[in-house]
């Protein structure tokens, strides 16, 4: 599937919001490493090539690829909870509120009950860089948390959305997808406060 072709185009633009992010991303506690990765979503950074980048020090594994599958629009204020830790595992949940998806056509979907939550599931592990030789075992680098499993929903935050739709409406030729974004902006700004 072609999913979300066009969202590169429109978060190229929130370059600028990607410069306020941090060098270096904080990797204290399992919590961190997702709120890290929240952040990302709602600002929409996760679906431009420098916003992948920056999150990769993130994932203890390569992150499936963020142009398939549709996005779910949640809400810009989220909860992070740490469920528990044990050793070097974790379990992070983080709690939107879901307002619904967008697919590759710009079409919004809502769900069956409005404003219900969508909670991520995060499985983290506590991940060393490397090792002191090839064969010693010996890590050089303090051990970092890392997202072993992946949500598997791709979220962007509503306002993100907006903009997304927008930007990818006045680049399109495309009739249908015209119409699509036109609609699915009028569903979405009405979420807006």
């Amino acid at each position: 599937m072609k999913q979300f072709l066009l969202l590169p185009a429109f978060f190229l633009v929130s370059a600028i919001s990607l410069s306020a992010q941090p060098r270096s991303l904080s990797q204290e506690s399992p919590r961190a490493v997702v709120e890290a990765l929240v952040k990302m979503e709602i600002n929409g950074s996760l679906f431009t090539v420098q916003g992948r980048q920056q999150a990769i020090p993130l994932f203890a594994h390569a992150r499936p690829s963020l142009s398939e599958g549709s996005a779910t629009v949640v809400g810009d204020v989220y909860s992070v909870r740490e469920l528990w830790t044990r050793g070097n595992h974790a379990e992070v949940l983080v709690t939107y509120k879901d307002f619904g998806a967008i697919d590759s056509s710009l079409r919004y979907s809502a769900r069956g009950v409005l404003f219900q939550k969508l909670v991520v599931r995060y499985d983290l592990i506590l991940k060393g860089e490397g090792t002191g030789g090839k064969g010693s075992g010996q890590e050089t680098s303090t051990p970092q948390w890392r997202i072993e499993m992946p949500g598997r929903n791709i979220c962007v935050g509503l306002n993100a959305a907006i903009a997304h739709v927008r930007v990818a409406r006045d680049k399109t030729s495309d009739p249908v997808v015209k119409k699509n974004a036109e609609m699915t902006l009028v569903q979405l700004k009405r979420f807006q406060p």
